[in-house]
């Protein structure tokens, strides 16, 4: 009687274009030089808490695709998905594409992992992308983490769908979002994805559509002098130990450009400079707010791998450096400063002959003098830092304004 019911399923299979087989633990089906993997095969225990490892090949060709409900799990009283309950971990198969509608949805799987080399570039409902939900790994209960593979391009709707998941990482940029990939992801508290890609994901209205945009978070890692450059093309909030300075008054004569302490949300599109603890990597967070643009700022954002030539009009360029700003060399079109930083402008005719910019950080207490004339006063008159005149010299300690000049008493 099985042998009839496998001759009869290879007939139908025929007759639509696919071969419908088993090889003792999948059941799959072969179109040209592909395999798509429709489940387990009907014979096949599968054992408590297995480990579900998806093969490269079958039969010598490329398994490219998990089908609809491959694995999908509806609890012990649905017969035809009753064994999936078993799957405790998955490991996917560097050939997949493509997953299809709910094939891990409901599965108890507590680990789901792909190869650096995977192919994957698609979660979706159908190989049509005829707007049906994807679902792929909805409903998983036990599921707390996943990360997908840079090579993932293609995502619909609701792939975590009230599963258990509160960390998803996206190690590459998703070019085709048909809709809200995130719908439902109820217990997601944390999205990461690649600093390079930080706008591509907080600025796509489908990806961000129900999502709290602070989840979204990328990882910064300080260079080895303590000080680096940054930008982003959406604002962002800095973690605790980490400071933000823009740059201005360049002083010629000393050859150093002061900073100034940025507080709040880093706008949109400006350079900073970064300041914490050498090599420490940093959680940077998308921001909601926005802020108001800096100006006086002499950083020039680059939000994506740009060439910056040494010179622009009647302005000179530097980059930083082990701490301090050096020429930018000539170089060819081709050679692009990585995305993420920011490079030092300054008109040529204030810079004199310096070749190396050192940076004064006596501008971070945010204390500058006054150009009101009347403070060029002499002798025992003080005023306080906002330009009040005081009675004799101040009893309490602080910063004063004496003879034009900053003191410290």
């Amino acid at each position: 009687m099985k042998k009839l019911f496998t001759l009869l399923t290879l007939i139908l299979s025929l007759c639509s274009g696919a071969w419908a087989l088993d090889n003792g633990t999948f059941s799959y089906t072969v179109s040209g030089d592909e395999v798509t993997i429709t489940g387990f095969a009907s014979g096949f225990d599968v054992p408590a808490n297995y480990d579900l490892v998806i093969p490269n090949e079958i039969e010598g060709k490329p398994v490219t695709k998990i089908g609809e409900s491959a694995f999908q799990y509806d609890g012990p009283s649905y017969a035809p998905f009753r064994k999936n309950g078993n799957i405790k971990t998955v490991n996917i198969g560097k050939n997949v594409t493509t997953i299809l509608y709910q094939a891990f949805s409901g599965s108890n799987t507590v680990s789901v992992t792909f190869p650096e080399d995977s192919r994957l570039t698609t979660l979706t409902g159908s190989e049509n992308d005829d707007g049906r939900s994807a679902y792929c790994f909805a409903y998983c209960g036990n599921l707390k983490r996943i990360t997908f593979p840079a090579s993932l391009t293609k995502i619909n709707r609701g792939i975590i769908m009230s599963s258990a998941v509160e960390e998803v990482t996206f190690l590459g940029k998703l070019t085709t979002i048909l809709s809200t990939p995130l719908a439902g992801a109820s217990s997601l508290t944390t999205i990461n994805v690649p600093l390079e890609y930080i706008d591509d994901y907080s600025s796509n209205a489908n990806f961000i559509d129900g999502i709290d945009i602070s989840k979204i978070k990328s990882s910064y890692t300080l260079p080895t002098s303590g000080i680096g450059t940054f930008s982003t093309g959406t604002a962002v909030t800095l973690p605790e130990g980490l400071r933000a300075y823009y740059c201005k008054n360049y002083n010629s004569t000393a050859g150093t450009i002061a900073t100034k302490e940025v507080t709040g949300a880093i706008p949109a599109n400006t350079g900073v400079l970064l300041r914490g603890t050498a090599g420490e990597t940093y959680t940077i967070t998308a921001s909601a707010e926005t802020p108001d643009a800096i100006s006086e700022n002499a950083l020039v954002a680059v939000t994506e791998a740009t060439h910056v030539d040494q010179t622009n009009g009647e302005y000179t360029n530097f980059m930083m450096k082990g701490g301090k700003f050096i020429k930018i060399a000539a170089s060819s079109d081709d050679e692009k400063m990585p995305a993420n930083r920011a490079y030092l402008q300054l008109p040529t005719a204030s810079i004199a002959n310096s070749l190396n910019i050192e940076i004064d950080w006596k501008e971070e207490t945010g204390i500058r003098l006054t150009p009101n004339p009347s403070l060029l006063s002499e002798g025992n008159i003080y005023y306080s830092i906002d330009g009040r005149k005081l009675c004799g010299i101040p009893a309490n300690g602080g910063v004063y304004i004496n003879n034009g000049k900053k003191v410290i008493k």
